[in-house]
């Protein structure tokens, strides 16, 4: 398996914290898998079959769409290399909207692009169209799909009747593609009637122009863009009809486990909808983008919306003055709106003395042009805190900014009470602007951690570079090659998980869902004060070939009354660039993982045969599969091996698959989770390099014997006696005794028999109080240290504990 060095663009945007910009993370990517460059139509219409045009590399074999709901190919019209025909279908209840879709070929999974399922008939711009004289026809409600390149300009005719109202969106960035389109609309005779070079704030740098025709008849319109640059894979879809679409929405978030009715006004629509947000299933995501159903088309959200975790509140009305502000039960997020110019809302708190509180406004972050500004002030109305733009997360190098990325002008801080009592805060904008559209969250809880997760699709092999250079990265990439992951049968490759941290340095439990048949991950974890962990997953040898839409998700454990946290791993995805419009991406919440169907050119597979017990031994059976025409002898050792556990090397012979080989534990190995890698390396007659294979072994050590009490807990009167049933469970094949040492007995507490015998499963540990025993409410933690002897020498087994407590009678 060849590889080459890719870099991935990350722009991070999540509900409570700063977004990571130009985070670029190198990874190690095959380049013999599909490389879809472009896609026409970008626009699908639902219900019928419509065929796609795909260029790139390495198309051979190419016969299956994945990714969007209610796709599927009906017939492969056409395959080549570097061209390929489908003919698709959309199933007629798909939901419009955008989605990703995936290639699944013989050799794996090609990268992503983006395409839109429509309600509306659909039609492709054919070049001549560059005059007025050569426009393609529309007949309206349709959308068309398009190609920019270099200086070129589309131009577009159709018929308006008089009042009719009509919009034009262009869909570019939207749809993974570079450009900044620029809108003109011209009258029969050429005359220019309206230009839209401003993007719409929700859109930008899509493009998007409505007009109201005061006369019947034909009209033009000229699509290009701004600059005049473009490329074979600069599509777009320009949609002509009447879109219904937002300008403010409200509230900007929800909580988990709760049904939220969201409502969407201004702009092109002529009176609010109001769509309800189901997040009863507890969604893992912190923000997303909502496509509410409309009619035959879906209403896209002019901001994000966030799931939050704390008690939700709506600011009302009037609550300008301290007189005014409105109590907030703490912890809480409360969803506001700074809804006039000059408007400002205040807020009443109770915080106890040396309280620490976190208090942080997402606004900007969720696409809210509120400059939000919060103070905290006393009931005398003195300012004790002030809060402005946040500053960015730490993130780890390499770190470098892709475009010129806006900062993030959201407040977050601590606010600590110097004494009991209530206290108001103010939001306002900072250059006292105001409107719908200036939604906001104020969030004040307790200061607690948190954490972001990011992962990405690699091989085996995850290279990182040792130092990035700061400054601009610029690319002329349309993303071929990323973005996905392709296994061959009996093959491996990893996901790497990077975790953001914002206060939380515990444990993070990584979960996997959605992989395809005969695919596997081991179980893996972020580990305490580290930030990045590896999913290793491996294919069956015969795993039938498919793809699946992987879920990652990261959560922590609860402790005490406080819930554990569950975040998705998002992963970004560059899918074009240009040198003058920047790098474009999105952030992904699923991973396509994809079988091919050849097996790898050399796969290994490892299991181990018994128990692994300290100073014993263990067998391993070994199954290798070399691709057809790959043959010799494949040389396998063991990597990353514990101290206390040694192998020797072994080899699987030219007319061998299978081979055992057996490990020694010293009787220092540690009981627990252990993780080691087996390495096969095949060298083929002719061949430049040895062909390596790695399989990712996890194993459990287990103690030579497990002894479990039956209560944890054990009262004892003076002068009496009590006991505390111990279980035994043996690995050992020849058991020996187990000693019992106890530690922390209070003075005058004595155990009776300590030794248990050989082949004893229940044993009872009995006390007794005698003289010099005091009563006493306070339980002392006792340890049972247990330990037995093997192979003349002693091994301790893992300490129980219980707690005492000695009463009077």
């Amino acid at each position: 398996m060849t590889g080459r060095v890719l870099l991935l663009f990350v722009s991070l945007v999540a509900a409570a914290a700063a977004p990571a910009h130009g985070q670029v993370v190198a990874q190690r990517l095959r380049d013999d898998v599909p490389a879809v460059s472009r896609l026409l139509p970008v626009g699908l219409t639902r219900g019928i079959t419509t065929e796609l045009d795909l260029t790139g590399e390495r198309l051979e074999g190419i016969d299956r769409i994945v990714g969007p709901p209610g796709v599927t190919v009906e017939r492969v019209v056409n395959v080549e290399a570097k061209q390929a025909r489908l003919a698709v279908r959309v199933a007629g209840d798909a939901l419009p909207g955008i989605y990703a879709c995936y290639f699944l070929a013989k050799n794996g999974l090609s990268n992503p692009k983006l395409l839109r399922i429509d309600a509306w008939p659909q039609v492709i711009e054919h070049e001549d169209n560059n005059r007025q004289s050569e426009a393609t026809p529309l007949a309206v409600p349709c959308g068309a799909s398009g190609t920019l390149t270099a200086a070129d300009q589309d131009w577009f005719r159709f018929e308006a009747s008089a009042g009719q109202r009509l919009v034009f969106d262009v869909l570019a960035q939207r749809l993974g593609s570079p450009l900044r389109p620029l809108l003109t609309l011209f009258d029969a005779t050429g005359r220019e009637l309206e230009q839209q070079m401003t993007a719409p704030r929700d859109i930008a740098p899509d493009n998007r122009l409505a007009y109201t025709f005061r006369e019947s008849g034909t009209y033009y319109l000229r699509l290009r863009d701004l600059t005049y640059s473009g490329a074979d894979f600069a599509v777009y879809q320009l949609r002509v009809g009447q879109i219904a679409f937002a300008s403010a929405m409200f509230p900007l978030g929800g909580r988990r486990g709760a049904k939220t009715p969201v409502t969407f006004s201004g702009a092109g629509l002529s009176q609010p909808i109001v769509h309800e947000v189901d997040l009863t299933a507890g969604p893992a995501w912190q923000t997303t983008r909502l496509q509410a159903p409309l009619g035959d088309d879906v209403l896209i959200a002019p901001a994000l919306f966030a799931a939050g975790d704390l008690p939700e509140a709506t600011e009302a009305e009037p609550n300008d003055l301290p007189e005014q502000a409105q109590p907030l039960e703490l912890p809480i997020t409360a969803n506001g709106r700074i809804d006039r110019p000059g408007d400002r809302d205040v807020f009443r708190f109770h915080a106890a003395a040396g309280g620490k509180l976190q208090i942080a406004v997402a606004a900007q972050q969720l696409g809210s042009p509120l400059d939000a500004v919060a103070t905290v002030s006393d009931a005398s109305g003195k300012e004790l805190l002030a809060l402005d733009d946040r500053q960015p997360t730490p993130r780890e190098p390499p770190s470098v900014r892709v475009i010129e990325t806006p900062p993030i002008d959201d407040p977050l801080g601590e606010f600590t009470a110097a004494v009991e009592g209530d206290y108001f805060l103010t939001i306002e904008d900072r250059f006292g602007k105001g409107g719908s559209e200036y939604g906001y969250r104020l969030e004040i809880s307790a200061a607690a951690g948190d954490f972001q997760l990011v992962v990405q699709p690699a091989d085996a092999q995850v290279a990182r570079p040792t130092q990035q250079r700061n400054g601009r990265v610029q690319a002329t990439y349309s993303g071929a090659g990323s973005g996905s992951l392709s296994l061959d049968r009996g093959g491996v490759g990893s996901l790497l998980v990077r975790a953001f941290r914002q206060g939380y340095n515990g444990p993070i439990e990584l979960t996997v869902e959605g992989l395809p048949p005969g695919a596997h991950a081991a179980p893996t974890a972020i580990l305490a004060g580290q930030n990045e962990a590896t999913i290793s997953l491996n294919t069956d040898f015969d795993a039938p070939s498919g793809a699946g839409m992987v879920r990652v998700t990261g959560g922590t454990p609860a402790e005490g009354s406080t819930p554990g946290m569950r975040r998705l791993a998002l992963q970004p995805i560059v899918f074009a660039s240009l040198p003058v419009n920047g790098g474009l991406q999105r952030n992904m919440s699923e991973v396509a993982v994809g079988i091919s169907r050849q097996g790898a050119p050399l796969a290994i597979q490892a299991a181990l045969i018994g128990k692994v017990l300290p100073g014993g031994t263990v067998k391993a059976q070994l199954l290798a599969q070399r691709r057809e025409g790959y043959t010799g002898k494949i040389d396998v050792k063991f990597l990353s091996l514990p101290a206390e556990l040694s192998a020797p090397a072994v080899e699987i012979s030219a007319e061998q698959t299978a081979t055992e080989v057996e490990l020694t534990a010293t009787g220092d190995l540690k009981p627990g989770r252990h993780r080691l890698t087996v390495e096969a390396t095949l060298r083929v007659a002719g061949g430049k390099e040895p062909i390596v294979a790695l399989f990712p072994l996890e194993f459990e050590a287990l103690p030579l014997a497990t002894l479990e009490l039956a209560a944890q807990q054990m009262d004892l009167p003076l002068g009496g006696k009590a006991t505390v049933v111990v279980k035994v469970e043996r690995n050992m094949t020849d058991p020996a005794a187990i000693e019992l040492t106890l530690a922390g007995l209070p003075k005058g507490v004595a155990a009776a028999a300590t030794t248990i015998e050989p082949g004893v499963e229940r044993f009872e540990l009995t006390l007794t109080a005698g003289d010099g025993a005091s009563a006493s409410p306070i339980r002392r933690i006792v340890q049972v240290k247990p330990r037995l002897k093997t192979a003349g020498r002693w091994a301790d087994l893992p300490t129980l504990r219980f707690a005492l407590r000695l009463r009077a009678n």
